[in-house]
């Protein structure tokens, strides 16, 4: 989905035809872009990290020019992989980020960089999310009590994506030429794809952290089943051809050849 709206993998600017190419994809989850993008260029190393082993595909459905490995993307990077990679990948980690302070993550993805290497940031801007009645442009805001009261336990949570709008800022501010930002609003041809995306997205985040965290008292503090009939009224309409949307942003930035 984000190929189809970016119209790329890797940033085309990016310099991809150096000889060993090494690329890191933190926080990969399942490792579907990094698997994706090993294909595309096979001569090249792809490395993928993330917290948990949970999601990582077995070794044998795997590229031979893959590899998977657990690290904590804001905890102390290994001396082994410090300015190792050419690229460093990252996407969709603004729901990790507090206090709209991203700072520690992007200097650990700066640290693996080797100098004149490049960072590519993917991200949703959370703050962003609406909902569109069906004939009604993707930008047109449909208040729905779903997105409206997920929005206030992720506020309550520290959880916001200001930040996402200044990546090219923040990119600056630590020393990263910055080579491309977008902020792009989701097209029309994948609002349904994307939505049911959302869904998904959603009943795993209310089922598996909003909920537990209203049980133990937060300022919201709405009732298990007010969270699931918000829920259920949302993928109703949905069906009747309510879009749930946020937009995406992507930043670009090299780091100084020293």
């Amino acid at each position: 989905m984000w190929r189809y709206q970016l119209g790329y993998l890797l940033h085309p600017k990016i310099a991809t035809s150096v000889q060993n190419l090494k690329v890191a994809d933190v926080a990969c989850g399942t490792g579907a872009w990094l698997i994706e993008t090993a294909r595309a260029f096979p001569e090249a190393q792809f490395d993928g990290f993330d917290i948990s082993s949970d999601q990582f595909p077995a070794k044998k459905r795997m590229p031979k020019n893959v590899t998977f490995s657990t690290l904590d993307a804001v905890g102390l990077i290994p001396q082994k992989l410090l300015e190792k990679y050419d690229v460093v990948h990252i996407a969709l980690f603004a729901v990790n980020i507090r206090n709209e302070n991203p700072v520690p993550v992007l200097m650990n993805l700066i640290a693996m960089l080797r100098p004149g290497g490049f960072l590519q940031w993917e991200e949703s801007d959370i703050c962003s999310m609406h909902a569109s009645l069906a004939g009604q442009e993707l930008s047109e805001c449909y208040e729905d009590s779903m997105i409206s009261e997920l929005l206030k336990w992720l506020a309550s949570q520290q959880i916001t994506s200001r930040w996402v709008r200044e990546m090219d800022s923040l990119f600056r501010q630590h020393e990263l030429k910055v080579i491309d930002f977008q902020r792009l609003p989701i097209c029309n041809e994948l609002a349904k794809p994307y939505t049911d995306m959302q869904i998904m997205a959603l009943e795993d985040l209310m089922e598996n952290f909003v909920i537990p965290s209203e049980a133990k008292g937060t300022e919201i503090c709405l009732t298990p089943e007010k969270w699931r009939s918000m829920f259920q009224n949302m993928v109703r309409k949905c069906r009747e051809g309510m879009s749930n949307t946020m937009d995406m942003a992507v930043a670009v930035g090299q780091k100084s050849h020293r």
